[in-house]
């Protein structure tokens, strides 16, 4: 909550995080909060 609060005193209109994609309980935890998933990552190992 401090943190969208300070955000939204800063001026910022929205906050990204990412999340592993298998920490479903996270996930559930950032939709309690009004967060919406809203894109996929991709990552190339070598």
């Amino acid at each position: 909550d401090k943190a969208v609060a300070r955000a939204k005193e800063a001026g910022c209109y929205k906050i990204v995080l990412t999340c592993d994609k298998r920490l479903e309980g996270e996930h559930k935890f950032y939709r309690s909060l009004g967060f919406e998933a809203s894109a996929h990552g991709f990552r190339l190992y070598f």
